[in-house]
């Protein structure tokens, strides 16, 4: 990554089941990192085991024309059961 310059990340997630009722709605939260599930990174592109050094990262969701930040979701439409 580039400062300054916008990149395209496609990140996987795990596979999940919610339903989402008329009136819901969903949060997204940006860090850059996700501890403890994974080793906290220092930002300084130096071995995490041996760096002692810290950076703060800061990250930027673009909402301009030609660089419009987006989450897409797959959506599967269920029907309730008949009672």
């Amino acid at each position: 990554m580039r400062p300054g310059k916008s990149d395209s990340i496609e990140i996987p997630l795990f596979d999940i089941a919610h339903t989402f009722e008329p009136g819901h709605r969903i949060r997204l939260e940006i860090s850059s990192s996700s501890a403890p599930t994974y080793a906290v990174n220092q930002n300084t592109g130096k071995p995490i085991a041996s760096d002692t050094t810290w950076r703060l990262a800061h990250q930027t969701v673009y909402h301009e024309r030609g660089r419009q930040s987006s989450v897409v979701l797959p959506v599967e439409e269920t029907t309730e059961p008949a009672h």
